[in-house]
């Protein structure tokens, strides 16, 4: 679990600099968000960064033997990953496709797996 909580952490500190221009470009020098090169850091992140990330969770996933990442049940490590792995599907950043994760079914069928999980469902009916 604490290799997986790790890796959501590097995860999400990779795609930091990608968020974070986008939300303040002033902070990082650039007079507004037209002048700061947010479409171009965040497709590079997603052509270079994201494979190699989706590629550590599947492989967590195969090594462990499970549906989950570590193992047959889901643990905090797998509600952590899919809540970071989740966001590149969700549409809600400029210049990240609700397809990107799409060449990644081994990951699609995770994400769905979680989803599917009946205490991770019965939360999300709860929050409806």
């Amino acid at each position: 679990m604490d290799s997986v909580l790790g890796l959501v952490g590097d995860l999400s500190r990779a795609w930091r600099p990608a968020l974070y221009i986008g939300m303040r470009p002033t902070v990082f020098g650039y007079s507004d968000k037209k002048d700061a090169p947010i479409e171009k850091l965040r497709i590079s992140f997603l052509s270079n960064e994201l494979p190699r990330y989706i590629g550590h969770f599947t492989d967590f996933i195969k090594e462990n033997g499970g549906d989950f990442m570590c193992g047959g049940d889901l643990t905090i490590a797998d509600l952590a990953a899919y809540i970071q792995i989740n966001y590149f599907r969700r549409g809600v950043a400029d210049h990240v496709p609700r397809k990107s994760l799409d060449k990644f079914p081994e990951i699609l069928a995770y994400l769905g797996r979680v989803e599917s999980h009946p205490g991770f469902a019965a939360y999300k009916a709860s929050k409806k």
